[in-house]
């Protein structure tokens, strides 16, 4: 996670963010520090609706933001809070399978085998994350 642009104008703080996995992992989540007071957000471009906005804000633990099939260059992300205001972020980029991880065992599960996902029970997850203040 790199910023890209940060600027202030009318009271207001637009920091751009480029979020990538350099594992190329399908699944890229962002969580929102407690209590950010997100007032816009664009996604790869693409504004998000405000009751969605309010909705990520209002979370007591911090938003969730989950993005699948993630483009090969990453995620540009795009948050707008009130001039000041520091945002803390933690990026995951989830993979299922085990291929990358540090003492992956020698026999993967086998090809015709789908992986359990969500954590619902033992699982073949990877998970790399990231975790910065801006």
């Amino acid at each position: 996670m790199r910023v890209s642009r940060d600027e202030t104008r009318d009271g207001l703080r637009r920091l751009v963010l480029h979020v990538e996995s350099v594992e190329r992992a399908p699944l890229l989540q962002v969580r929102f520090g407690a209590g950010t007071p997100l007032r816009a957000l664009t996604i790869a471009g693409q504004p998000v609706d405000a009751s969605a906005v309010a909705r990520l804000r209002d979370v007591p633990g911090g938003g969730l933001l989950e993005y699948w099939d993630v483009p090969p260059g990453g995620l540009p992300l795009e948050l707008t809070v009130p001039e000041g205001t520091k945002v803390q972020l933690r990026a995951t980029a989830v993979r299922f399978d085990l291929d990358l991880a540090p003492g992956a065992p020698a026999a993967q599960r086998p090809e015709d085998t789908m992986p359990v996902p969500f954590g619902f029970a033992v699982t073949d997850e990877t998970l790399v994350s990231v975790t910065g203040e801006y």
